[in-house]
Parts: structure tokens; C-alpha cells; sequence
């Protein structure tokens, strides 16, 4: 299986991308347009693209423990 990264921010022209063991500086150019910070992303052999359902797996995963989170509060 591939390493997965998420893109952790963007800097200028690079993108930030981190995975559990290793931070990556990647040309922002060098990833999908659409690609912003949060989305995790595979390395092919044609380049970076977006693993949709990883990213929105993550994103809900994240909705989810705010949602917790904040009712706690309540």
C-alpha cells in the first residue's frame, strides 16, 4: 500500500504534507488544483492525487469529535 500524506498547510509555493513518520515540502504546483489543507493524498506513478474517500472519512471523523467536544459544554 501507498504511504498516505495529508496536506498539512500551504506556504507560499509549497505544500506542506505530513504523514506519522515523515514531513514532505512539495511544490504546490505539483498537486491537483482543487487539493486544499486537510485533504489526504497518495503519490502514483503519474503524480499526487486526492484520496476522496480517505479525506472524507477524516473530515467527518473531525466533525464528529468537535460535535462531541463542543456538546460537552453544553
Amino acid at each position: 500500500m501507498a504511504q498516505s500524506y495529508t496536506i498539512d498547510r500551504f506556504e507560499e509555493y509549497w505544500a506542506v504534507l505530513i504523514s506519522p513518520t515523515k514531513q514532505l515540502n512539495i511544490l504546490r504546483s505539483e498537486l491537483p488544483l482543487q487539493c486544499r489543507e486537510g485533504d489526504i493524498l497518495q503519490q502514483t506513478q503519474a503524480g499526487w492525487v486526492i484520496d476522496t474517500e480517505a479525506t472524507a472519512a477524516l473530515r467527518k471523523e473531525n466533525h464528529e469529535r468537535l460535535h462531541r467536544l463542543f456538546a460537552k459544554r453544553l
